[in-house]
C-alpha cells in the first residue's frame, strides 16, 4: 500500500536502548532516504530490491540499515542506534527534506506482521548491538516462516509443520536470553577476594575491598557486556558460619542469587585451597566454574602440578590480572555455548515459544486448524510478561 503523504516517526519507545527504529512512509521517500544514506554498493535505494540495505547516514557518518517493507516502494523502516541524538538527527533530517514528523499511531503499524513488532519492540530494549543485530533478524524471518506453517497446516501437510515448528524451538532458550541479561554469580568463602576479582573483570572498583572477612554483606551487581553478551555480575557475601545477625542476612540474600544465578562461579583461595568445604556452603547448587584467586603467589611447579589435577579451575590473580582474559573466555562459552547459524529461525519472547508450543501440541494431536488460529491471533506484548 502506498502513503500518499509522506511522514516519519519513532516507532520504538523513546529512551536510549541499543536499537531505535524509525518508520517512513510515503509517495517520494525513497528518493529522499537516497539523499540523506548512500547505500553499500553502487544501486541507489528506489533501483535495489532489498529487503534489508546497509549505508551510511550522511549528516552523522552512522553504519545503520534501512528496512523496506514488502512489495512497498514507500514504506521503510531505519534502525540505528539507539541514543537520542541518533534517531533525533535522522528525524531532523527527514523533516528538513520534507517528511513530516507524526506520531507512532499515525504509522501503519496494521501491516506489520504481530512477530515483526514483538521483534522490533524486542530489539530497542536490547543492551548490546550483537544481541540486537540477532533479533532484528528474526523481525525479518519469523514472518516469513510463520506464513509457510499456516501454509503447510492449511494444505494438511501437518509433518512438515512439526518438523518446522520444533527446528524453530530448538533455538528457544538461545533466542529468548538475547533481550536480557544473564547472572552471574561470584561465591565463596570470606576474604578470599571476590571483590576484587568483580572489581578486576568490570575494570573499576564497584565493590568494596578489605581484608576483614564480612564486608560484603548485600549482594552487589553491575551489569557489563562480555563478547557481546550483556551479563550481570553479582558479588555476594562470604559464605561462612556466623552469629552476626546482619552478616546472616546478607548470607541468606546471597543463597537466594545463587539459587536463581545462570552462572555460578565459586571462588577459593589459591593459598588455602580448600574449596570442597566452601561449595558445602552455597546451598548445594554445583558450581559452573572453580576459580582459584591468588594463583600468581604459586611457584611455577605448584601451578603445573594443580592444572594437572584440577583442570577443570581457573587460576586467576585478581591483584595483578593473571589469569584474567582465559576466565573472561570461559564465561563467554558458558554464555552462548552454542551459537545457530545467521539463517536459521527461532522465537525471541515467551510470548512467541507458549504460540509456538500450542500450535505444535495441536498439530500433533491432528488440529491444524486449530494451530492456524494460535499462529495468527493477537497476542500481548512480550515486555509486558
Amino acid at each position: 500500500m502506498n502513503h500518499p503523504n509522506p511522514k516519519c516517526a519513532l516507532i520504538t519507545p523513546q529512551g536510549r536502548s541499543a536499537i531505535a527504529v524509525v518508520a517512513v512512509q510515503g509517495l517520494g521517500v525513497a528518493d529522499v532516504l537516497d539523499s540523506l544514506f548512500p547505500p553499500v554498493g553502487s544501486k541507489r535505494l528506489v533501483a535495489r530490491n532489498d529487503s534489508i540495505i546497509y549505508g551510511t547516514w550522511l549528516s552523522t557518518g552512522e553504519d545503520l540499515m534501512i528496512i523496506r517493507v514488502p512489495d512497498s516502494d514507500s514504506n521503510f523502516e531505519i534502525h540505528c542506534h539507539g541514543g537520542s541524538a541518533a534517531y533525533q538527527s535522522i528525524l531532523g533530517d527527514l523533516e528538513k527534506s520534507g517528511i513530516c514528523q507524526t506520531q507512532p499511531d499515525d504509522i501503519s503499524f496494521n501491516q506489520v506482521h504481530p512477530w515483526k513488532k514483538e521483534c522490533l519492540l524486542l530489539a530497542s530494549k536490547a543492551l548490546t548491538p550483537k544481541t540486537a543485530k540477532w533479533i532484528l533478524r528474526q523481525a525479518e524471518s519469523l514472518p516469513a516462516t510463520m506464513a509457510q506453517v499456516i501454509l503447510m497446516l492449511e494444505e494438511g501437510s501437518n509433518n512438515r509443520a512439526i518438523e518446522t515448528i520444533e527446528s524453530m524451538l530448538a533455538w528457544s532458550k538461545f533466542g529468548t536470553t538475547l533481550a536480557q541479561t544473564q547472572t552471574i554469580i561470584l561465591c565463596g568463602n570470606p576474604n578470599v577476594g571476590k571483590s576484587s576479582l568483580i572489581n578486576k573483570l568490570l575494570g573499576y572498583e564497584r565493590a568494596i575491598v578489605t581484608a576483614t572477612p564480612g564486608t560484603t554483606r548485600d549482594v552487589v551487581s553491575q551489569i557489563t557486556a562480555i563478547d557481546g553478551w550483556p551479563v550481570e555480575f553479582q558479588d555476594t557475601a562470604g559464605m561462612r558460619e556466623t552469629e552476626n545477625e546482619i552478616e546472616s542476612v546478607g548470607i541468606s540474600k546471597a543463597l537466594e542469587k545463587i539459587s536463581k544465578a545462570d552462572i555460578v562461579v565459586h571462588v577459593f583461595d589459591g593459598q588455602h585451597p580448600n574449596f570442597e568445604t566452601g561449595a558445602d556452603l552455597i546451598g548445594g547448587r554445583k558450581p559452573h566454574l572453580l576459580v582459584r584467586n591468588k594463583s600468581d603467589q604459586l611457584l611455577p611447579d605448584e601451578l603445573k602440578s594443580w592444572s594437572v589435577q584440577y583442570p577443570q579451575t581457573k587460576l586467576v590473580s585478581a591483584q595483578n590480572g593473571f589469569g584474567i582474559e582465559s576466565l573472561i573466555g570461559s564465561f563467554s562459552e558458558l554464555l552462548a555455548p552454542e551459537i545457530p547459524n545467521p539463517d536459521v529461525v527461532f522465537p525471541v519472547s515467551k510470548t512467541q515459544v507458549v504460540l509456538l508450543d500450542e500450535a505444535l501440541r495441536l498439530t500433533k494431536n491432528g488440529d491444524g486448524p486449530r494451530a492456524v488460529q494460535v499462529l495468527t491471533a493477537d497476542h500481548p506484548d512480550p515486555l509486558s510478561l
